[in-house]
C-alpha cells in the first residue's frame, strides 16, 4: 500500500490518499489512518479522517484542515514533511501499516494579511 499526502490548492487542507492493499480475499472494512505530532507520537483523533466511514474506505482518501495539524493537538510548524500511515483491516485481520514517507506535503500556513497602510510625512495628503 502506498500512501500519498498533497496540500489542496484551493482550500489548503492537507490530502492524503493511499492504494488499496492486498486484501487476501476478504474486502477492507476500515483503516487506521494515523498522523505524527512534533514529538513523534502517533495520534488517531481525526473526525474528517475516520477510516470506519463508509466513504472514506471506498475512496481510499481524506482531508485535514491544515489548522488542525498546526493547532494544539499536533503543533506541526511549517515546512515539516507530515508523516501519516495507513492501516487495513478485514475479516482475516489487521495488515501491515503502510511505509513511512520520504516526501510528500508539507506543514503550509496561510499568508496573514498585510498591515494596513500610514500616513506619513512625505505622502500626498501631507505635503504643503
Amino acid at each position: 500500500m502506498t500512501v500519498t499526502t498533497t496540500v489542496d490548492s484551493v482550500t489548503g487542507d492537507f490530502v492524503i490518499d493511499w492504494t488499496r492493499p492486498v486484501i487476501n480475499g476478504a474486502a477492507i472494512y476500515k483503516y487506521l489512518i494515523e498522523i505524527q505530532d512534533k514529538d513523534g507520537n502517533w495520534k488517531t483523533s481525526l473526525a474528517t479522517c475516520d477510516g470506519k466511514k463508509l466513504t472514506i474506505v471506498g475512496t481510499m482518501h481524506c482531508t485535514v484542515p491544515m489548522n488542525t495539524l498546526t493547532g494544539e493537538d499536533f503543533q506541526l510548524s511549517y515546512g515539516t514533511l507530515v508523516q501519516v500511515r495507513v492501516t487495513p483491516t478485514n475479516n482475516k485481520g489487521t495488515g501491515p501499516a503502510s511505509d513511512p514517507l520520504i516526501f510528500g506535503a508539507t506543514i503550509r500556513t496561510v499568508p496573514k494579511a498585510p498591515q494596513k497602510p500610514t500616513r506619513g510625512m512625505m505622502t500626498a495628503e501631507n505635503k504643503i
